[in-house]
């Protein structure tokens, strides 16, 4: 039986205390996949935009999925608000 691990990682913000959160993130999330890899998960993928998180995961084990491969993103021109509940 295979059991696979699946991590998504998006950068939170632009201050300076998200950028160091981020790395924080990226981090943990190396450290949980090679963590997986040793207790033998298989397939370990990574989703991600970002250049710092892809090669952290990447040196971890994991292949890289990019986001924009996974779920493109469709732009409109109508409202983002959500839609009101009926009654």
């Amino acid at each position: 039986m295979t059991t696979a691990l699946l991590l998504f990682f998006g950068r939170g913000g632009d201050s300076d205390i998200e950028r160091r959160l981020d790395q924080i993130k990226i981090a943990i999330g190396a450290s949980v996949l090679g963590r997986a890899r040793e207790a033998g998960f298989a397939p370990l993928v990574a989703v991600t935009d970002d250049r710092d998180a892809t090669r952290a995961f990447t040196k971890a084990g994991a292949e890289i999925r990019r986001v924009s491969s996974i779920a493109p993103r469709r732009r409109s021109s109508t409202s983002t608000r959500p839609p009101t509940p009926r009654s």
